[in-house]
């Protein structure tokens, strides 16, 4: 019986996509019988043959209600054969891709008749709703089941008349048709620009109510569904992620007590692609506390910066406590032996300075510039001096450790390398910051030769700079950090721009989750350029395909692609949300910049079979 009601609600839910015909192939019955109007017991009570038919009292029916709804479908697929046709366009002399046709074919094939499609208003609002009982509760049948459906529709009659043959409902008068099977049974009523589909004869009036709560408008989202009443599961984190045991129960306990979930997307010819999931659970247990508020204002941190990231995230700063006792319990100073034991203590002294000194947000970014690559790590701080002596703790025990190690390894030339702790050596504007060096061993250095990007070619070793000004403690790491400081050097106090913030993507995060505590921006652009340049310096690819790789990165910079992906992540203690967004500047890009990328890709691997014919 169960399976006979879940097939039938699937049909319903379904008539916009087609899988309809596939529910049931039999001739539904004839035996015309309005069920759901005073037929029997209703939701309280049942009858008991032991007790001579006598109605017996139950307990109320747990269910998890489902809600949802889609507006503007005709568009999304308008938008969506749009890009399919400007990222992968059609053969020469070949049509381009009309998803509205494709869906009509689709459905012809399926048995529907050309009218159904015609007759569905694709741009109108459609809306449902769906009760279905928790598992495992006595005296639960198929008619616990709710499920009431609306579809915007031009002409809902037609629609119902151009429903395949083996499944064409059956009229009952009064714009009322029923489709039976066994004793299963779904309701159609043809409403004014409505077609309204349900399991019993008040669900119609439920769904005839649907469209109107439905919000709709250019802000809002076009695909929403929501779950609530989620019942408790049973699911153990560690038998899916090899997790810390501890870990793991914190996370198991989250998802096994989440009470209600929301999803809602976007997407069309004039918007951009957004998603969002949200659920109701004890995020709490997390450990939330370094995390601050989630912050809907810009970051003053990401202005302070250089623009053109190939990546940046922010976090706004909580109460580091819980940090500050990790650093304590998990580094096992006394199993590290003398003389490193001490400088560990330093380095752990001096990150608690660090941690101590830092407010309001923290930042990472990545950038590359001309196949070099830098690493910027940021924070603000409110206590300038404090954070360049936690800062120069961590180097100074850094440079001391490594310079013991250089005196035990002995003069072998090939493991020699050199380390360096400078103060006051780096410029960024009128600031003066300091630089580590850690020289690489021509042992190591065949090893690293695919990394020229953050290492160096001529001289390959690791650079970290540090500054601490206007109230900023800035770290850049890799083979770019010179002219990185250099460039916040000439922004300090009179940025023109809004530096990492110009790019779009880390507005367009906290707007993913209505305010973000990690909100992250990416450049897909500045991604190809890295993809780009570690090709050209890997050295398991031809010379052919290092040079192909070289030309499309400088390429590829000059296009001149508008647009940063965002993610968005928020945690309250008892509500958590992710977000995914990607602006309709980068969707629909200028064609032009859209068929240039494709060619540089396409260049990689002609290169590359190039290089193959070369050897055959």
């Amino acid at each position: 019986m169960r399976a006979r009601r879940t097939r039938a609600t699937l049909c319903a839910a379904l008539l916009l996509a087609a899988p309809l015909a596939s529910c049931t192939k039999n001739n539904p019955s004839t035996n015309v019988k309005i069920a759901g109007e005073g037929d029997g017991p209703g939701e309280g009570g049942r009858l008991n043959a032991e007790a001579g038919g006598a109605a017996v009292e139950r307990e109320p029916i747990e269910k998890i209600e489902i809600a949802g709804s889609v507006t503007g479908v005709g568009d999304m697929l308008d938008a969506g054969a749009k890009l399919l046709n400007m990222w992968s366009p059609p053969e020469p002399g070949a049509p381009p891709i009309d998803l509205r046709s494709f869906i009509g074919v689709m459905l012809i094939q399926e048995g529907f008749g050309p009218g159904f499609l015609e007759s569905i208003d694709l741009d109108g609002v459609h809306a449902m709703e769906l009760g279905f009982p928790h598992e495992g509760q006595p005296g639960v049948t198929d008619a616990d089941v709710d499920l009431s459906l609306v579809f915007s529709a031009i002409d809902p009659v037609r629609a119902i008349e151009s429903m395949p043959a083996g499944m064409q409902p059956q009229p009952l008068g009064d714009n009322l048709w029923q489709l039976a099977e066994n004793d299963s049974q779904l309701f159609f009523r043809a409403g004014s620009g409505a077609l309204e589909v349900a399991l019993s004869m008040d669900g119609l009036d439920v769904a005839n109510g649907l469209r109107a709560q439905v919000a709709v408008g250019p802000d809002e989202p076009r695909v929403k569904v929501a779950a609530a009443n989620v019942p408790p599961v049973d699911i153990d984190v560690s038998d899916m992620l090899p997790l810390p045991r501890g870990m793991a129960n914190t996370l198991s306990s989250i998802i096994n007590e989440t009470k209600s979930l929301e999803l809602t997307g976007d997407f069309g010819s004039d918007r951009d692609l957004r998603a969002q999931v949200s659920a109701e659970a004890p995020f709490g247990r997390l450990g939330l506390d370094p995390i601050g508020p989630a912050t809907q204002a810009p970051s003053e941190l990401a202005e302070a910066l250089p623009g053109e990231a190939m990546g940046v995230w922010v976090m706004p700063w909580g109460d580091p406590k819980l940090l500050h006792d990790a650093l304590d319990r998990q580094i096992p100073v006394d199993q590290i032996p003398a003389p490193f034991d001490g400088y560990v203590d330093e380095v752990v002294a001096g990150a608690h300075g660090i941690l101590g000194a830092v407010r309001n947000e923290v930042l990472a970014a990545a950038y590359i510039d001309k196949g070099k690559f830098t690493l910027v790590l940021a924070a603000e701080v409110d206590d300038e001096a404090a954070a360049r002596d936690a800062i120069r703790e961590v180097f100074g025990a850094a440079e001391k450790a490594f310079g013991d190690h250089i005196a035990l390894a002995g003069n072998s030339s090939d493991h020699a390398y050199k380390v360096s702790f400078k103060k006051s050596v780096v410029r960024a504007g009128k600031a003066k910051g300091d630089l580590f060096t850690l020289t690489i061993p021509k042992a190591m250095q065949a090893a690293l030769d695919d990394l020229g990007w953050f290492f160096g070619t001529k001289k390959p070793q690791v650079e970290v700079a540090s500054v601490v000004v206007d109230g900023k403690l800035i770290v850049a790491l890799g083979v770019g950090q010179k002219a990185m400081m250099s460039a916040i050097g000439r922004r300090v106090g009179k940025s023109s721009d809004a530096g990492l913030e110009a790019g779009g993507g880390l507005a367009l995060a906290r707007k993913l989750t209505q305010g973000c505590q990690y909100c992250i921006a990416v450049d897909p652009s500045e991604v190809g350029e890295m993809v780009f340049t570690t090709l050209s310096a890997d050295q398991s690819q031809p010379e052919e395909v290092h040079k192909a790789a070289a030309k499309a990165r400088d390429a590829l910079a000059k296009l001149g692609l508008d647009g940063e992906v965002a993610f968005a992540l928020r945690f309250d203690q008892d509500r958590g949300s992710l977000g995914f967004g990607v602006p309709k500047s980068l969707l629909f890009a200028d064609p032009a910049k859209i068929k240039s990328v494709v060619d540089l890709a396409k260049s990689i691997d002609e290169a590359r079979e190039a290089a193959w014919a070369k050897t055959q």
